[in-house]
């Protein structure tokens, strides 16, 4: 039973890691690109740059 409770929590584990977004992710679903454009930048190339910056950094 117990390796069971492992190898679910494993599973689990890198069922999260797969599907949560980390910064550069969400800066794509914003950008040029992305399915929330243009509603996130409203057409400003120098807003979508700054944040790609602040995503680049960490």
């Amino acid at each position: 039973m117990g390796i069971v409770l492992v190898v679910l929590v494993i599973i689990i584990a890198v069922w999260i890691e797969i599907w949560k977004d980390n910064k550069i992710q969400d800066w794509l679903e914003r950008c040029y690109y992305g399915k929330l454009y243009p509603a996130y930048y409203n057409n400003n190339p120098a807003l979508e740059m700054e944040e790609l910056g602040v995503a680049l950094r960490g």
